[in-house]
């Protein structure tokens, strides 16, 4: 059983508890206002022991989730927090790749790239404008970002991403050479501009 679980079984079962006595208190204080009959056992301290019970299940439940640690529910969320495999970055490049167009004059430059943030929805759209993140001091990066550019807009959407791995592909950080898509990974949290 994993690790809370035992916690969660409790609450539930004492939230279970309380919404019963609640619920038969209500039936009989019902019951009595259609059949008038004597009060031989008074209904309010069921009543409010009921509610109490529901309360304090609902107050431990929170305090169980807030006590566990950020590990355990990222391991419940599964694939959603796996990085992308080799074989779904393959893919993704050779997809970008199909767009891309070689700037002229460029074909065999070595050690020149741009590196470009995309942010994409749910479909595998661009969300917002790409972002340009490292860039050559050189006269060949206007021209290599801007086939970049072309290439990420043409290939669009990129719809076979792995939806259940969403959190590690909502916005990627793409290098580019003068050959095409070099390198994807997915963004880390801070942004800056580099130029080399």
């Amino acid at each position: 059983m994993p690790p809370g679980s035992a916690n969660y079984a409790i609450a539930g079962a004492a939230l279970a508890l309380g919404i019963i006595v609640v619920g038969v208190t209500r039936w009989i204080e019902h019951h009595r206002a259609k059949n008038p009959m004597p009060r031989l056992i008074p209904t309010t301290p069921f009543m409010a022991f009921g509610i109490l019970i529901v309360i304090v299940a609902i107050a431990f439940s929170f305090a169980v989730w807030r006590d566990t640690p950020s590990g355990t529910l990222d391991a419940r969320a599964g694939k959603s927090n796996a990085d992308l495999t080799a074989d779904e970055t393959a893919g993704f490049k050779t997809r970008l790749n199909n767009c891309w167009v070689t700037p002229a004059g460029l074909a065999g430059a070595q050690g020149v790239n741009v590196a470009i943030r995309i942010q994409l929805d749910s479909r595998g759209n661009l969300s917002d404008k790409p972002e340009l993140i490292r860039a050559p001091m050189s006269m060949s990066g206007p021209a290599l970002q801007e086939s970049a550019m072309q290439a990420l807009q043409q290939c669009q959407p990129y719809n076979d991403l792995p939806i259940a791995k969403r959190e590690r592909w909502k916005v990627l950080d793409i290098t580019f050479s003068p050959q095409g898509a070099s390198e994807v990974s997915a963004a880390p949290t801070h942004k800056n501009l580099q130029l080399q």
